[in-house]
């Protein structure tokens, strides 16, 4: 809730924004896949250490390996952004325009933070994530929410 608040308190609508959206990832606690994912990654962590990469110096060869290694390591659990995504859908379930708004929301942020992109209209999608929010922190604290608060 401190971040949600603070994003409010933001004086640019990209850092509104930016603020908004992170807010959301506290929200979600990630989830370890089952064993037979386990397993099939295990089965990747193999495949990629006997794989040849004499096409590469040694050392960009182990850097390669290694940095591979760790990204299997990471796909043992789910992403934070599928973590948030399950996490709407549980606490609104049906609502399937909430979970389509924050992934749009969140591959929006993802954008910005990456690639520079922006949008001029984020002060739109920001009042619908505002207002998803507000939803969910009501529903959580079993509070009702009060319209045009």
């Amino acid at each position: 809730m401190e971040l949600f608040t603070a994003a409010g308190l933001e004086t640019s609508e990209r850092a509104k924004f930016l603020g908004l959206v992170s807010s959301l990832e506290p929200l979600a606690s990630q989830r370890t896949y089952p064993t037979s994912v386990a397993k099939m990654i295990a089965a990747f962590a193999e495949q990629l250490n006997l794989t040849d990469l004499s096409d590469l110096n040694a050392q960009d060869a182990t850097r390669v390996k290694s940095w591979l290694e760790h990204r299997l390591k990471q796909l043992q659990r789910e992403s934070i952004r599928q973590a948030l995504l399950r996490t709407i859908r549980e606490e609104f379930p049906g609502d399937d325009s909430s979970v389509k708004i924050i992934d749009e929301a969140y591959s929006q942020r993802s954008k910005m933070l990456h690639e520079g992109i922006t949008d001029p209209y984020l002060y739109r999608t920001a009042h619908e994530v505002q207002q998803i929010l507000r939803r969910f922190y009501a529903s959580r604290i079993g509070k009702r929410l009060r319209v045009g608060a």
